[in-house]
């Protein structure tokens, strides 16, 4: 009987508590069918095996050139993921690196991202403006990989504009074209 006590209070009590739950956050960030140049740019920018092309890292960059989206076949057996060229410097970034590479991006500070695309925050207070910049640059703060933008220059901008604007320049083509 004692037990039967037990679950119908710890049922009561999930029922109560989910009750009590806000709803889900929903994260804004500019629509994901405009990210591939971007991510192409965060990519070879960021996305070395050595940065962020690393499980270790926060902002985690899925891409060509860096940390690849295994299946678990390949993870098993690393002579299939040869096979399949999902190797480092292998086949193109797929779409499951991309979206991968969007939810990092997105979520490396929703609260402020969502804040950015209502109008409430200015987008250079985001970390992934502002870390690139470097300590030198005024608004920029300290990054082990040291100054990758430069404030109004391309690749800054590619990233801002996709961040504010949701839109794809031809900063994001020009900022990769010599990489």
């Amino acid at each position: 009987m004692t037990r039967h006590l037990f679950a119908i209070a710890v049922l009561g009590f999930g029922l109560f508590a989910c009750e009590e739950n806000p709803g889900l956050q929903v994260i804004e960030c500019a629509d994901i069918e405009t990210f591939p140049p971007v991510s192409n740019l965060l990519e070879k920018r960021c996305g070395t095996l050595d940065c962020h092309g690393s499980l270790a890292r926060p902002l985690r960059l899925y891409g060509r050139d860096g940390l690849r989206l295994l299946s678990a076949e390949e993870i098993a057996d690393s002579d299939l993921a040869q096979e399949n060229n999902t190797v480092s410097g292998g086949k193109s970034t797929t779409d499951g690196e991309f979206t991968l590479n969007w939810r990092s991006l997105c979520g490396l500070e929703p609260e402020k991202m969502t804040a950015v695309q209502r109008g409430d925050l200015p987008a250079s207070e985001l970390m992934v403006l502002r870390k690139p910049l470097g300590a030198e640059i005024d608004g920029g703060e300290r990054h082990k990989g040291g100054q990758l933008f430069n404030l109004g220059g391309e690749g800054y901008d590619c990233l801002e504009n996709w961040i504010v604007e949701g839109e794809v320049t031809e900063d994001c083509t020009n900022a990769t074209a010599d990489l």
